[in-house]
């Protein structure tokens, strides 16, 4: 055991006064004794002559001085103007009642010699600048830089004096949950130069620069909500967690520095861990910054940061009320839009919602808004056909929620202006429904309104678990009143492996396909404030494509720069993703119609979607792989043109393999309205948006 006595006999030797102590020495022996074994007595003796200059005192900086301190460092240069607020308290080691207001600067001197009052402190309440940096870096061994994120100019200036005086800076950055550092030699690259900053740049640009060059992994963003990200005011989320990881991990290279031990990875090696991902890492950028994929991501953040704003609390939908006496008024009324606004929960093409609505006496008609979806899948409206039946089995099974009983009258054919075309007319009637509780007629139907706002795409990799047979069955029996539908369900691995790659060869065909990459990105919406004005599309982490994938889906989303990247293979990689995601699948489902009249493509509409609420009311997570099937319905109907040739011929040497899976030779005119993947995947954070309803009515 490790005594006071054995202590003082270590550092008899080292005294400057021999046999004779001073009371800072009995107080140094004393106070870090525990230390020893971690360092030896010649060390700790080091590490109290040495002087470490922190400029900022708020979160990491105040976090760095007292861990310094209690290391048994003996000096420190401090600096800080500013004064603790409310909002430094979940992060910033001197954020406190009985500091609140107080210079943090000041605070954390007194903080320090609180613990050893034998410290060396100078104290700057006040910016460091060209003016006064040498001044702040003079009798320093290291700098430990804990200036704020966006001061980047102040940053700049400190790292280059740093560099002047032959002074090693460790930055650590805490980003989430994580902590991300850089150690400077003066031999090595600048900061600048790191950084691959230009005096032309905004301060934006230089402060994504600097965030990506710190983390170029920067997996926090993963979970992190960039929409209280604010460079205009200078704030973004932080936590206590990252700090503390940063100045544990800061004061240890700080050891290593100053007593020579170890190998210390200086710029440009870059350190990361994240222990909420738990992902570690320490990686090597030889151009820093001027790395291309360096250049990707800051490209990235400046397209998804630069304007983004907190989000606004979601607008309150109006109702449309009208003086017409033939049209339901009062509660009825109010009835008709929660059937409404049920409807447009309903999935569409791209969530291109072209849908339109029209309040009747008892009815409510459902038309298509020809413009909604112009996409190469939506081949003579038969995509938005399908979207509709999925609004109208949402919003039947929401009249019967409220004691409605809803008939369907399709049309024989669209009609309408340039603008809309009616497909079906809802007629309401209580009267049966109540006749109907009477008799129990309803009585075996099941309930899925619960299900329709939880309804979703999940596009995240499934585990393969099997899904239990008696959930498969449940799915297929959902639909046996829908005359004409049925759903083929494969589960064997081989079949599923034949699909994937079926998927995969029309996957690449659609990213190779001028009309189709456009809009797509066009429905693209790579900010939240984007998603919140627009709600149509996607907004792009409802993609799951991970920091890479959305990089890679903003540099490409100009038909000329991904035309040039799919004769590199392009294409084809972001097939591979649709490919793994039938082989992790339980299971791949398609719905079917045994004819071709608009009554059938709706009903099949209603039938996907009362699957895919089946399938949430069980707890399976549904992704739509539509491409395939619109494929062949574009083949079926002599509509090829818009495709080359050389994806004509792909295309027709698939036809017999898909056939053979999916087709019924006794069933000619079959419509195959939807092929989609099921199984058990991570949960969705990002859903997609829908307009108000005031917005899809026809008055």
């Amino acid at each position: 055991m490790i005594t006071s006595d054995s202590v003082k006999e270590e550092f008899k030797d080292i005294s400057p006064q021999t046999n004779m102590y001073s009371e800072e020495h009995h107080f140094y022996s004393e106070a870090f004794s525990r230390n020893l074994g971690l360092c030896s007595p010649e060390e700790l003796e080091v590490l109290r002559n040495t002087t470490v200059a922190i400029p900022g005192q708020g979160g990491v900086g105040g976090s760095h001085l007292i861990t310094l301190t209690r290391m048994g460092i003996g000096g420190f240069n401090i600096a800080d103007d500013d004064d603790f607020s409310i909002a430094n308290y979940n992060r910033q080691h001197g954020a406190m009642q009985s500091t609140l207001g107080k210079n943090k600067a000041n605070t954390m001197e007194a903080m320090a010699k609180d613990i050893n009052p034998h410290l060396r402190l100078k104290t700057w309440n006040k910016k460091i600048d060209a003016d006064n940096v040498k001044d702040f870096l003079d009798g320093c061994q290291v700098v430990v830089d804990s200036l704020d994120a966006y001061a980047i100019e102040a940053r700049i200036t400190l790292f280059n004096a740093a560099s002047e005086m032959n002074i090693p800076v460790i930055t650590a950055g805490p980003l989430g949950f994580t902590y991300c550092m850089l150690i400077f030699s003066p031999e090595g690259p600048s900061l600048e130069k790191y950084l691959n900053i230009k005096p032309s740049d905004s301060f934006k640009t230089k402060f994504h620069k600097f965030i990506i060059g710190l983390a170029p992994s920067p997996s926090f963003l993963k979970y992190m909500d960039t929409s209280y990200v604010n460079t205009e005011k200078q704030y973004g989320p932080s936590s206590m967690i990252g700090i503390n990881l940063c100045s544990a991990v800061a004061a240890c290279n700080c050891l290593k520095i100053i007593l020579k031990r170890g190998k210390v990875h200086y710029a440009p090696h870059y350190h990361y861990f994240d222990p909420y991902l738990e992902t570690y890492k320490i990686g090597y950028m030889p151009w820093g910054n001027k790395n291309p994929t360096q250049r990707l991501k800051v490209a990235y953040l400046n397209n998804k940061l630069s304007k983004q704003l907190p989000q606004a609390p979601a607008k309150a939908q109006k109702m449309i009320t009208s003086n017409d006496p033939r049209l339901p008024t009062g509660e009825n009324n109010s009835i008709y839009h929660k059937i409404i606004r049920s409807g447009i929960q309903a999935p569409s093409g791209e969530n291109a919602q072209p849908w339109k609505f029209k309040i009747k006496q008892n009815c409510i008609d459902i038309c298509i808004d020809n413009k909604a979806d112009q996409s190469v899948f939506n081949i003579n409206q038969l995509a938005s056909l399908i979207s509709c039946g999925a609004a109208i089995e949402n919003m039947i099974i929401t009249a019967n929620h409220f004691g409605q009983t809803a008939n369907i009258r399709a049309v024989n054919e669209l009609s309408g202006s340039d603008s809309t075309q009616l497909a079906a007319t809802i007629e309401l009637n209580p009267q049966e429904h109540q006749l109907s509780a009477q008799t129990g007629s309803d009585r075996n139907k099941e309930n899925l309104f619960s299900y329709i706002p939880k309804r979703h795409t999940n596009r995240t990799l499934f585990d393969r678990k099997p899904i239990p047979q008696h959930d498969l069955n449940a799915l297929q029996t959902s639909i046996h009143d829908l005359s004409k539908t049925s759903l083929l369900m494969i589960t064997d691995r081989k079949q599923l492996s034949d699909i994937a790659d079926l998927i995969y060869q029309a996957d690449t065909i659609r990213a190779e396909n001028k009309q189709a990459h456009e809009f797509f990105m066009d429905k693209i919406r790579f900010t939240s404030q984007e998603a919140e004005v627009n709600k149509t599309g996607f907004p792009i982490k409802n993609l799951e494509a991970g920091l890479m994938g959305e990089l890679l889906l903003s540099h490409t989303r100009k038909w000329e720069r991904m035309n040039f990247y799919n004769k590199l293979g392009l294409g084809k990689m972001i097939a591979k993703v649709s490919q793994q995601g039938i082989i992790k699948s339980s299971a791949v489902g398609l719905v079917k119609t045994s004819g071709s009249s608009l009554e059938d493509i709706i009903n099949g509409g209603r039938a996907m979607q009362r699957i895919w609420l089946k399938a949430t009311s069980l707890g399976i997570d549904f992704q739509p792989m539509t491409v395939i099937t619109f494929f062949r319905t574009r083949k079926k109907l002599d509509q090829m043109d818009v495709f080359d040739k050389k994806h004509q011929d792909l295309l027709n040497k698939l036809w017999q393999q898909y056939d053979d899976l999916f087709s019924n030779a006794d069933t000619p005119n079959e419509t195959h309205i939807m092929l989609f993947r099921l199984g058990y995947g991570k949960s969705v954070k990002t859903r997609t948006l829908r307009k108000d309803v005031d917005e899809f009515m026809i008055i």
